[in-house]
């Protein structure tokens, strides 16, 4: 997604991607997520969407064991 849709989500959605860096073949963890999460401040940007990339192009097309998904998934629904 940052590679080749960086663009198209803010022309089309009109919204501004973070990155988050996975280690490894590119799975990424809720605490490296967590760690770019901005606060919900009134007067600056807020985070209101996770996306994973499954499968990771760049990292040879892995694909995300589905309980890492779903523990990100359950602690984004916490957060809002």
């Amino acid at each position: 997604m940052n590679l080749y849709e960086w663009a198209s989500m803010s022309a089309i959605a009109g919204c501004m991607p973070r990155v988050a860096r996975g280690e490894g073949r590119g799975f990424l963890s809720w605490k490296q997520i967590e760690a770019v999460i901005r606060p919900k401040i009134y007067y600056d940007s807020q985070t209101a969407l996770v996306c994973l990339e499954n499968t990771n192009n760049m990292a040879g097309g892995t694909v995300y064991p589905t309980a890492q998904v779903d523990d990100i998934c359950d602690h984004a629904h916490r957060w809002g």
